[in-house]
């Protein structure tokens, strides 16, 4: 996450800002966006925009998370390390 403005703004869901869903997905797409999901299933209506320090906030140890366009990280639980692959 070097070099990130934490006031760029980001998508995530509902259900990780209001209801202490964890970050268990985290998409970096060629368009430089990024987003940060629970692996449930959402709609659009469950999609917000929020800026990066929100997701720090929620979850400190994204900061640590390199990843690079192009390329997704996803874990088990919230404790659990990080895989990371390129977006297909």
């Amino acid at each position: 996450m070097n070099n990130i403005d934490l006031t760029k703004a980001v998508f995530t869901v509902k259900g990780i800002v209001y209801d202490s869903k964890s970050i268990l997905y985290v998409i970096h797409d060629m368009d430089d966006e990024w987003q940060f999901l629970s692996g449930d299933n959402v709609s659009m209506e469950d999609m917000i925009i929020v800026p990066w320090k929100e997701i720090i906030r929620i979850d400190p140890s994204i900061s640590s998370l390199n990843l690079e366009m192009g390329y997704e990280a996803f874990r088990v639980t919230q404790s659990s390390n990080w895989a990371i692959r390129k977006v297909e």
